[in-house]
């Protein structure tokens, strides 16, 4: 029981600072239900849970391996962008045009590794973009900002995947996942003193991410350090 309320509570921890570092906008989309339903489920399988921040352009969807997360259909995809409800009336529907089932490499995360979704990260729209500062959902502010400043001026986190980023700089994420077409995990990292790495492409795979360039993008991985990268890509592509 200690171990379960230790585990629980380091997800706990991850909530609360995403919850007080709101102001440096790197997340659209918050899901902390379901990260807490995730860490009991790892839990109940001996798995330990972990915090995870998802890029914005991986389809989470319906999973029928855990019936309670119903919540996982409510999670909107938005690339970055609003868009046009008159030319998509159902973002359930569109969402089901890409994919039947969420993101191969996040069920993996999640389902075989522990991985709890706090959020969606804030990102450039469609992954175009070096600074995630010009985006609908607004400027993401890098973790080294002045924060008594932040109305008025900020640093970059760099871009497109600067949400993910500054998620693993702020500590709400252990591990950010990113795409990276041409730098847009590794240039994030640089900017936001954490360390990016981009695999092989087909590595980990493609499948529920909505890319920039189909034949160039991949999943990427941000961590605090080269230690955390190679393990939480061990993770993911030992099972993929």
């Amino acid at each position: 029981m200690k171990l379960n309320c230790k585990a629980m509570e380091s997800i706990e921890k991850a909530i609360s600072r995403a919850i007080k570092f709101r102001k440096y906008n790197a997340l659209i989309t918050e899901t902390f239900d379901l990260a807490r339903s995730q860490a009991r489920d790892a839990i109940r399988r001996n798995l330990k849970p972990f915090a995870v921040v998802v890029k914005d352009c991986f389809l989470i969807f319906q999973n029928q391996r855990i019936s309670n997360n119903m919540c996982f259909k409510d999670v909107i995809q938005f690339c970055g962008a609003l868009h046009s409800d008159s030319r998509i009336k159902d973002r359930r529907e569109w969402l089901i045009l890409f994919v039947r089932a969420e993101c191969n490499v996040i069920d993996t995360c999640r389902y075989f590794s522990g991985g709890c979704i706090i959020g969606k990260a804030n990102m450039d729209e469609f992954c175009m973009g070096t600074s995630t500062s010009q985006g609908y959902f607004g400027a993401v502010k890098n973790g080294l900002s002045d924060e008594q400043r932040l109305d008025q001026d900020w640093l970059i986190p760099g871009g497109s995947s600067g949400g993910s980023a500054v998620a693993v700089q702020l500590g709400f994420a252990e591990m950010g996942l990113g795409s990276d077409t041409g730098g847009s995990t590794r240039n994030p990292a640089a900017f936001t003193d954490s360390f990016g790495f981009k695999p092989s492409y087909g590595v980990l795979s493609r499948y529920g991410l909505i890319p920039l360039v189909n034949s160039l993008d991949c999943p990427s991985i941000i961590a605090n350090n080269v230690i955390d990268c190679n393990r939480f890509f061990s993770k993911l592509s030992a099972i993929q």
